[in-house]
């Protein structure tokens, strides 16, 4: 966390209130009033104006720029490919920062971690991760995904790919972008996105087949057929196949959000480590391997923006009640709630609005701009609330 080796978790959200513009104590509206930005909205330094006036008009103050979609570069890099849907000769990222902070926004690096492909055919760069380690790639016990086979005569169909995150080498790439970010750019945050397995059936790569067993000695594959089977895993200490498994993929995804918060205070500690989270804390660990809650009470990320997207209060109120009443309340603080507003109408916004503030919640992210970015109306109706 931000100054901090995560010892002090008292102080260290209080450092992250300083940020936000507000203490834990007082909260008389939301200080932080963040916007999810898609990479469609950076190919050009037109598009990225737009943006920041868009945020300057309407009271946004932290922006959450996508510089990373399908494993592809809106900025400088040496490890990804630039992505060819940039329109001018120029760096996105570094423009959005130097044009951001002449307005006082707060820009984020929001970059899609484990999520590398969703195309029907191969990247067509060779420095693309997909070309360059396909064997990276994480694959599906239910469907037996091989991206070989997939990718002939163009038929994957659009399926998403994503890298394993139990494989050494994926996360030692990972790392290494997220380093050159912190390097090269002036970013007041770096915000982490489809930081999970794609879904519960997922993470048999054969390389992280191999890592598991030689870690347990028991096979992820015998775990889902002999669930139940007890496996010694200690002195007078028993525990279940596909327990020991699920552990396995959640520690392999908070690893990865430990080393990046570590490489954060090594390269520049004023720099807030962010993740994008499913809203379900129980589905988001056992069905997605996201244990986000231990996340902000180990300290290792500043705060978590729970997804909660649902356009009906009741499931959007349950999940905000499960992480409430699942979380102790002094890490309430590190949690920034996310609405959508591509799927529902103003009153329905609002009233959700209403209800976080009623939480407690310091503050609130908006997916996304692109959604509404030509529907002024919908927005003058909705930011009055947020500013009360």
């Amino acid at each position: 966390m931000k100054y901090l080796q995560k010892a002090t978790h008292t102080v260290a959200f209080f450092i992250v209130g300083l940020f936000f513009g507000v203490s834990a104590q007082e909260n008389p509206q939301f200080q932080f009033r963040g916007i999810w930005v898609v990479r469609t909205s950076m190919t050009s330094k037109v598009s990225i104006d737009s943006v920041l006036d868009f945020a300057q008009t309407y009271q946004f103050n932290h922006l959450f720029l996508q510089v990373r979609g399908r494993g592809d570069a809106f900025y400088k890099s040496d490890l990804a490919p630039r992505s060819n849907t940039i329109k001018d000769e120029f760096d996105p990222l570094l423009y959005a920062i130097s044009e951001g902070h002449k307005r006082n926004l707060k820009i984020h690096a929001w970059i899609n971690v484990f999520l590398l492909w969703s195309s029907n055919s191969f990247p067509q760069d060779s420095t693309h991760i997909m070309n360059s380690h396909p064997e990276w790639v994480d694959g599906s016990l239910m469907d037996n995904h091989k991206v070989e086979s997939e990718f002939q005569n163009n038929s994957g169909n659009g399926i998403k790919k994503f890298l394993n995150p139990a494989i050494p080498g994926v996360i030692d790439h990972l790392i290494s972008v997220c380093e050159e970010l912190l390097a090269r750019y002036d970013i007041d945050g770096l915000h982490l996105d489809y930081i999970r397995y794609q879904d519960m059936d997922y993470g048999y790569n054969s390389l992280a087949i191999q890592k598991f067993k030689d870690a347990s000695g028991v096979s992820p594959i015998d775990s889902y057929i002999f669930g139940n089977s007890p496996v010694e895993i200690g002195v007078n200490k028993k525990q279940n196949q596909i327990e020991i498994w699920d552990d396995f993929r959640r520690a392999s995804v908070t690893e990865f959000v430990r080393k990046c918060n570590s490489l954060i205070l090594k390269v520049n500690s004023n720099v807030v480590l962010s993740a994008a989270v499913k809203p379900n804390l129980w589905e988001a660990n056992n069905r997605y391997f996201q244990a986000w809650d231990q996340w902000i009470i180990n300290g290792y990320v500043d705060f978590v923006i729970p997804m909660n997207y649902f356009p009906d209060l009741e499931n959007f109120s349950r999940n905000v009640d499960l992480m409430m009443d699942i979380i102790p309340s002094k890490y309430h603080q590190g949690i920034i709630l996310g609405l959508a507003v591509y799927n529902q109408d103003t009153n329905a916004v609002k009233q959700k609005i209403r209800y976080s503030r009623g939480a407690g919640f310091s503050g609130i992210s908006i997916f996304s701009y692109d959604a509404r970015k030509d529907d002024t109306d919908y927005f003058e109706t909705i930011v009055p609330e947020l500013l009360k």
